[in-house]
């Protein structure tokens, strides 16, 4: 993808359900495709120019893997577990059913020079009573309705990885479904202070990093993010609770067995 020198791939979340014994059976009928960025490029306000490399190297791992972190072995990053829910039920802390996905918290990327810069993210949503967490983030709200895809059985296949190159995904025409739908924030831009290689210390100096995701959902989905503004309620008129990924995540599609999909996103 060209979009601001961009690589990136999709990867199918798929769903788990608590069993009578207190263990996690799979739900191949919930999932997620999220698009994960690989890489991309940035220009700071003085002008001066950074690519972002984003290892998502680890992405076979399965997304609730209690080691995650550790079997990634990435040095400098931290993920949390969230958790995507269907959006027409009432909310709930530790759901039975749920689409289990990582969101990065904090990233260390090293600049030319070698020094690493440290960046964290305020992923979490709402609290453990399901109360919205406001964000400083710049935002839209969408609401996006189920579709078929074109390479289904390939995210599907049991035995694969259930990722595949952005390329390669598209709706398909005539199979949208308003009865499954999920409600993301799509991050415009986000500010944050630089931290230096010692983890202690911060500088002070904030920068905006301007992010591109409008025209990514234009590209890969053929949408306009101000014709897919969410309603912010449910078919029961409640408030919904749009997903909050890290800057680096955006969802595209999202099934659930029972109905529609929302991402609560529990990351801490």
């Amino acid at each position: 993808m060209a979009i601001n020198g961009r690589k990136s791939h999709i990867k199918r979340c798929l769903g788990v359900t608590k069993n009578s014994s207190g263990g996690l059976d799979d739900d191949p009928d919930s999932y997620l495709d999220l698009l994960r960025t690989d890489e991309f490029d940035y220009t700071t306000s003085d002008g001066q120019g950074f690519r972002f490399i984003i290892k998502w190297a680890d992405d076979t791992l399965k997304e609730d893997a209690s080691n995650y972190d550790n079997a990634a072995g990435i040095t400098g990053r931290k993920t949390e577990l969230g958790k995507g829910t269907d959006p027409e039920l009432p909310f709930e802390k530790d759901p039975d059913s749920y689409v289990p996905y990582r969101v990065i918290n904090e990233l260390t990327i090293q600049d030319s020079n070698g020094q690493g810069i440290k960046y964290i993210f305020k992923n979490k949503n709402a609290t453990d009573n399901g109360v919205p967490i406001p964000t400083t983030r710049e935002i839209d709200i969408i609401r996006l309705y189920y579709y078929d895809i074109n390479v289904d059985d390939q995210l599907n296949d049991k035995d694969g990885t259930h990722i595949v190159k952005d390329e390669d995904y598209a709706r398909k025409s005539d199979t949208e479904d308003k009865d499954q739908y999920a409600d993301m924030e799509v991050l415009k831009n986000w500010v944050h202070a630089l931290h230096g290689h010692n983890k202690d210390t911060v500088d002070g100096q904030e920068e905006k990093v301007v992010l591109h995701n409008a025209d990514i959902y234009n590209t890969i989905l053929g949408i306009s993010i101000q014709e897919s503004i969410s309603p912010g309620t449910n078919s029961s008129g409640d408030p919904t609770i749009p997903g909050r990924m890290d800057p680096f995540t955006n969802v595209l599609n999202a099934q659930w067995g029972l109905g529609a999909v929302k991402i609560l996103d529990k990351a801490s």
